[in-house]
């Protein structure tokens, strides 16, 4: 069963109305006196799924099979009840499949993303299911109830809360801690391989023929990655004449793996649990920084680049690579979706962002931004690679088309030097 969440269409009203019928059949009736089949009608609801899916203020997901809505959440990301979860609902013969769970984090997401940090939702007394859902994902069941009308009167429900104020640093550690088993075998991978750069994996030995090669002199140089994931671009570094190699990263879990591949391809080197906005090293402590989606774009790039600049000593080279901000005003928000050709969001102010869904958060800013940070602590740009996809790469990436990112950089390298 392969399960796409996306926005909702006014055409999914129809199959929600069906599976929502199904569902407050099962849960309601049997707990609101009064209430039976005969009054709840779902043509009514047909009208109301629609007009929420056309509502500015309210952002509807839909759970899909095959192109058919099984599942949807519904969230006020605007308007007078901004922060509440209004609808979070699976077909009966979808549930216990992981759909709801999902549903609500992406419905949390999209409340987190339009600013709020107090989210409430509410459901019937007596839907245990409902509320073991809730609580397990981190809701607090409060002792407030709230009346509302239903065809047969009106009935209580409860009122559950969340914070979600939750940092930037400890969302990515969360985040990377519960991914890095997805990324151990592409880190295995990487670090049996000769060096190559990003999701579209631009051999180094292609770059360095076209005169834009990545990595800098690394003879006898010492090497600090931040954001080194599995590891393999310390590896890289080492292999190629670096006297010292040190990864940092956030999340411990990823560090774990790094460890493994290590021992598995005997190439030892340090270690570090830590945060690139504040990493643990004494002041010009390393000649080159370096990063590939690392602390690029998991970083708030006023906080590490400030942190790169200190550790660095004079003449000290700075090499990252991230998605181009073009490509951030195109990205669908759901992985699953087409690379657009249209702008989907602003480039002016893009800085923090967040998507629907997954939980961690990332850094993008403009170019003009980014070289007046560089040049604010000390950074002369050297170079700016952009990347597209080599021959016999696939169809598609993460969450952008090949088609799309042979006529548009997907990708870009930035290569600076601190003059201290």
């Amino acid at each position: 069963m392969d399960v796409i969440y996306r926005y909702g269409l006014v055409s999914d009203a129809d199959a929600m109305a069906a599976y929502h019928h199904q569902c407050v059949v099962q849960a309601y009736v049997p707990r609101i006196d009064g209430l039976t089949e005969e009054l709840l009608d779902p043509q009514r609801w047909v009208t109301r799924f629609a007009e929420w899916i056309s509502n500015p203020d309210l952002a509807t997901v839909v759970a899909t099979v095959e192109g058919v809505a099984v599942g949807h959440s519904c969230v006020a990301v605007g308007g007078e009840h901004a922060g509440h979860v209004h609808h979070v609902f699976v077909s009966p013969a979808r549930q216990r499949q992981g759909i709801g769970q999902e549903l609500l984090a992406v419905g949390e997401r999209l409340l987190r993303r339009a600013g709020c940090e107090a989210i409430e939702l509410h459901t019937v007394v007596g839907n245990a299911p409902a509320i073991a859902l809730y609580t397990s994902n981190g809701w607090e069941l409060t002792d407030r109830l709230v009346e509302e009308d239903s065809p047969a009167g009106p009935y209580n429900e409860h009122v559950l809360v969340k914070d979600l104020t939750t940092g930037h640093v400890g969302a990515n550690r969360s985040h990377w801690d519960e991914s890095a088993p997805d990324w151990l075998e592409r880190g295995r991978r990487s670090w049996a391989s000769a060096p190559h750069w990003g999701e579209m994996m631009v051999q180094e030995s292609d770059l360095v023929a076209a005169g834009a090669g990545v990595l800098p002199e690394l003879q006898g140089r010492d090497v600090v990655e931040f954001g080194c994931g599995t590891g393999y671009v310390s590896s890289w570094c080492l292999a190629a004449g670096a006297s010292v190699a040190v990864g940092l990263d956030n999340s411990g879990a990823q560090l774990r793996s790094a460890r493994l591949l290590q021992g598995e391809f005997d190439r030892p080197f340090p270690l570090i649990h830590g945060n690139a906005e504040q990493v643990p090293f004494r002041d010009d402590s390393f000649d080159v920084v370096i990063n590939e989606y690392g602390a690029a774009i998991w970083c708030d790039p006023y906080h590490w680049i400030p942190e790169a600049a200190r550790v660095l000593r004079s003449g000290g080279d700075l090499v990252f690579l991230a998605s181009t901000p073009l490509l951030m005003t195109c990205a669908p928000d759901f992985e699953w979706g087409q690379t657009s050709e249209q702008l989907l969001r602003p480039m002016r102010d893009m800085h923090e962002m967040r998507w629907p869904d997954f939980d961690g958060v990332e850094f993008h800013v403009p170019h003009g931004d980014m070289i007046r940070l560089l040049r604010r602590y000390g950074f002369e740009v050297m170079d700016l690679i952009e990347l597209y996809p080599p021959p016999g790469a696939p169809e598609r990436f993460s969450f952008y088309d090949r088609d799309w990112a042979e006529r548009y950089p997907a990708e870009e390298v930035w290569v600076a030097r601190f003059s201290g």
